[in-house]
């Protein structure tokens, strides 16, 4: 009878976490352990004022590294006090990801995760957004605003600016920049900025951002529990045109615990519509920034992708002469040359019949038709190839092929397909 060896199950903990005030602000740190060739401790930096109100807990330790257990399946260990509700939560928010795998580009596995369940002390006085001087969390927050008047609980109160995030800890004059852009929209509408600070990104860099980044955000959120009794989450997608994302309207009120409640705000609403929106605040035209390119700081550099279709949507609006950080006007050559990423196609289907349906420069109509178009028969191939795949699955000729990669290759095929699927996700999606 052959022998049967177990293997270990893996194991990655979150211990010692600390809380310390030192000369750059007050920092949340714990270790790492069983996470080898990544950074040594996860951390969290924040204003001295907000020493008071936070507390050394697992909860945003556990948010930042879930994924990261899953990936390497086993047991996720937090050595400190978490949230019961954030715990009941977990097997929810896992079967999300799961499900979602494939989008990932990565192979999950569910963990069990080992953590002393305490409900916090003392819940924050405040409600705060996410911002980054963006489309989507300018909407939030104007939003918010017009909604809900001075006393009202719900009234955002603070504005969430994180380094570390879209702009690299390594890019320090970046941030400073966008910093003193939305330090000035927090001054005009009466708000606190609060600038953060944390490495979770780095610690994440092995899997896709797209996924990543609502964990991250919500243990941004999770670590200002007793600041914030409520955090808005701007929503990136449509309702109707949601797709797998890490922030997800089903996925985002997950993190909540007993004392910190998470909203995803503004699905309702298509990014066209909110550039509209946007388009009657000359203050959002003053500082909207939706570029994210390395030597962007506050600026845009009116040639991505995502500015070209903010300048466009812009354009449509009547608004892209008032918005002072990107080019006055929208060559219609660039949008032919454009390659818009499959994911992205709505975002461009829907400004092109907007296009449509208004006086439009005959220029700019015909390059949208072209570049949009392209999108479109590329779209109905790829459907037709995948439709293909679909009608020969019940052959078993793509179970036979894995099992063959396993026996002889040792799953070589597999990995191989699934990192070239996550390193095109990342191409057209980090930022």
């Amino acid at each position: 009878m052959p022998l049967r060896v177990e293997r270990p199950v893996p194991v990655l903990a979150a211990e010692g976490i600390r809380l310390e005030e030192t000369t750059g602000g007050v920092v949340l740190s714990c270790r790492l352990r069983g996470a080898p060739g990544l950074p040594e401790t996860v951390w969290f930096r924040f204003p001295d004022a907000l020493a008071p109100a936070l507390a050394p807990r697992g909860d945003p330790f556990l948010a930042a590294l879930l994924l990261l257990a899953m990936r390497q399946g086993g047991r996720l260990i937090i050595e400190g006090p978490v949230s019961p509700a954030l715990l009941r939560a977990v097997p929810a928010i896992a079967d999300l990801f799961l499900d979602w795998q494939d989008q990932v580009g990565e192979p999950l596995a569910p963990v069990t995760v080992d953590a002393q369940p305490v409900a916090a002390v003392g819940r924050g006085t405040v409600a705060a957004a996410f911002f980054s001087c963006g489309v989507d969390s300018f909407y939030t927050v104007l939003r918010n605003l017009g909604r809900y008047p001075a006393g009202d609980a719900r009234r955002v109160g603070d504005l969430l600016l994180v380094h570390g995030f879209d702009v690299s800890l390594e890019r320090v004059a970046d941030f400073e920049a966008v910093r003193e852009s939305a330090t000035a929209v927090a001054g005009a509408l009466g708000l606190r900025l609060v600038p953060i600070a944390t490495n979770v990104r780095a610690v994440l860099r092995s899997l896709d951002w797209g996924f990543t980044h609502g964990p991250a955000l919500a243990a941004v959120g999770l670590a200002l529990a007793g600041v914030c009794h409520t955090v808005y989450i701007p929503a990136t997608d449509f309702l109707l045109e949601m797709i797998p994302w890490g922030s997800h309207p089903v996925l985002d009120p997950l993190w909540s615990t007993e004392t910190v409640e998470f909203v995803h705000d503004g699905a309702e609403v298509r990014r066209a519509d909110k550039i509209r929106a946007l388009a009657a605040s000359p203050l959002a035209l003053r500082h909207l920034r939706v570029c994210w390119q390395p030597a962007g700081g506050a600026g845009n550099c009116g040639r991505c992708e995502k500015c070209l279709q903010t300048m466009v949507d812009l354009e449509l609006a009547g608004a892209l002469a008032a918005a002072e950080g990107f080019p006055q006007t929208v060559d219609p050559a660039a949008i032919e040359r454009l390659i818009i990423p499959r994911l992205d196609s709505y975002y461009w289907f829907y400004t092109l019949r907007v296009a449509r349906a208004q006086t439009t420069d005959p220029r700019l109509l015909a390059a949208l038709e072209t570049t949009v178009g392209r999108r479109a028969r590329a779209n109905a191939r790829l459907r037709l190839i995948e439709g293909l795949g679909r009608a020969l699955r019940p052959l078993g000729l793509g179970s036979r092929v894995r099992a063959a990669d396993r026996r002889w290759l040792g799953g070589a095929i597999d990995r191989a397909v699934r990192t070239i699927r996550a390193r095109a996700r990342r191409l057209f999606y980090s930022t």
